[in-house]
């Protein structure tokens, strides 16, 4: 999927329109990783494996508390 393509004029609003019917802000940063991953993969499947190895998971280390 190109930026200057079609495809993408598509993309962009619906994610832009369903990141903000998301209220909660953990559920907003799900689906833009999530739409990341499709744009990525769109493009081609095998950078899927670099976005997903750079992408960040929860871990207890970086829990917020206060101490």
């Amino acid at each position: 999927m190109l930026f200057n393509s079609l495809t993408f004029a598509l993309f962009l609003p619906v994610v832009f329109a369903v990141y903000w019917l998301l209220r909660s802000r953990t559920w907003q940063n799900r689906f833009l990783l999530a739409a990341s991953y499709f744009f990525y993969g769109w493009w081609d499947w095998r950078f899927l494996f670099l976005i997903a190895d750079f992408s960040p998971s929860p871990s207890p280390s970086c829990s917020s508390s206060t101490a």
